[in-house]
């Protein structure tokens, strides 16, 4: 029977709305997906720019100086939850997290993200332990030295480290200065025996 005109102007009418549908909704998801993509984009490269210039906003004395206090912080929190004995050793270039190993007898560096830190060359860094009033009493540094291996000789062992925290809560109480020779600005961090940190506004000499 043959097709009229009709039909076959309605077939193809049907033909077209049909492609034009698929493409439709083909372009929408692509759309979809497109708009995805650059929102992702915008958000990670705000994110990216606002650490750059939160970041850019610091000079190296106060990065450091945060670093530092955020190191102090960790290690007082594992030390009183991890029942280890940890300590610092500072020099005038940077300082070290430590932990006690029984089996090594001695203070040996801790893994990251508490590792040792070398400060930029133009930042001096300077500390103050805070003194016992009872001097009959082996001193805190004295008492590390102790336990260290005893069939070390003098000459091997390494030097103690002048600040610890201790399971219980304590620490040693101290001051530390970042000095930046280029510009003379100091910045000041006091931990108490609590393990506590303050830092000091920053300091014109």
């Amino acid at each position: 029977m043959p097709i009229s005109a009709c039909a076959k102007a309605g077939a193809e009418q049907l033909r077209r709305r049909q492609s034009v549908q698929g493409a439709t909704n083909q372009a929408g998801f692509t759309l979809l997906e497109i708009l995805v993509v650059v929102f992702l984009m915008v958000a990670i490269s705000t994110v990216v720019v606002v650490a750059a210039l939160r970041g850019g906003g610091q000079d190296a004395s106060a990065k450091a100086l945060a670093e530092l206090s955020d190191t102090v912080v960790l290690m007082t929190e594992q030390s009183l939850f991890r029942g280890d004995l940890l300590a610092m050793r500072f020099t005038d270039t940077g300082w070290e997290p430590l932990r006690f190993d029984v089996t090594e007898a001695g203070f040996m560096p801790l893994p990251a993200p508490l590792q040792a830190v070398t400060l930029p060359d133009n930042i001096r860094l300077e500390w103050q332990l805070e003194q016992d009033d009872d001097d009959r009493g082996p001193t805190i540094a004295e008492a590390a030295e102790a336990l260290t291996a005893e069939d070390i000789s003098p000459d091997e062992k390494p030097k103690p480290p002048q600040m610890f925290f201790f399971p219980s809560g304590e620490a040693s109480p101290v001051t530390i200065r970042l000095i930046d020779e280029d510009t003379d600005v100091r910045r000041q961090l006091t931990v108490d025996a609590l393990g506590v940190v303050s830092i000091a506004e920053d300091e014109q000499p």
